[in-house]
């Protein structure tokens, strides 16, 4: 669970974010999807860029930063209830599968 510390962080950091997907774009053009993993202290995000990425919130760090498809948009991401899965879903009816193996002992452990 996110700390008052953490929720403060992000509200600060959250136009850094909608920036790295949308920068260049008019404000009422740009727009950020997420996903927080079930068990670890990841968040997914994604926008127009057709970029995915991931942060580990309790440390404040990017861990992932994956371009999906630059002429595609992301409309969608969403990890597994076990945590050991994301799927992201592209405009145009694409969808990309990730396995995720950051700190595969943490998900098997719990």
């Amino acid at each position: 669970m996110p700390t008052e510390r953490t929720k403060l962080t992000f509200k600060v950091a959250s136009r850094k974010l909608l920036d790295a997907h949308a920068s260049g774009l008019p404000i009422s053009e740009r727009y950020l999807i997420f996903d927080v993993h079930p068990k670890l202290a990841l968040l997914a995000t994604a926008g127009n860029d057709g970029r995915l990425i991931l942060i580990d919130y309790e440390r404040g760090e990017v861990v992932g930063n994956y371009l999906c498809d630059s002429k595609k948009r992301v409309r969608t991401v969403k990890f597994s209830p076990r945590g050991r899965m994301m799927v992201v879903g592209l405009s145009g009816g694409v969808i990309i599968t990730f396995f995720l193996n950051y700190a595969s002992e943490e998900l098997n452990s719990q």
